[in-house]
């Protein structure tokens, strides 16, 4: 009569992530592989700097917006990809 209580323990693991072609891409920074920069620098530097530029264009320079950028690859890169890593297992995630 009653229908089965939502249980999230039941839920089954899932081990490869929904994102195949992000986990692949970010598998391929962590190795260093100079394509995947050399794409990084193209294509999500670019984003960056324009999701920022239109955003605070107000208040920020285009020195700013290029300090604001070298972060974000500066935070990938710290403690050896952590963050990658997290990504790539977030059974990690501290």
């Amino acid at each position: 009569m009653f229908k089965e209580e939502y249980k999230p323990e039941s839920l089954p693991i899932v081990s490869q992530p929904c994102f195949a072609d992000d986990y692949a891409f970010a598998q391929q920074l962590i190795r260093g592989e100079d394509r995947a920069w050399e794409y990084f620098s193209q294509e999500f530097r670019k984003k960056i700097k324009d999701h920022t530029a239109r955003k605070y264009s107000n208040v920020l320079g285009d020195v700013e917006i290029e300090e604001i950028c070298d972060g974000v690859e500066k935070r990938i890169m710290v403690n050896d990809y952590k963050d990658l890593k997290t990504f790539l297992n977030p059974t990690r995630a501290s």
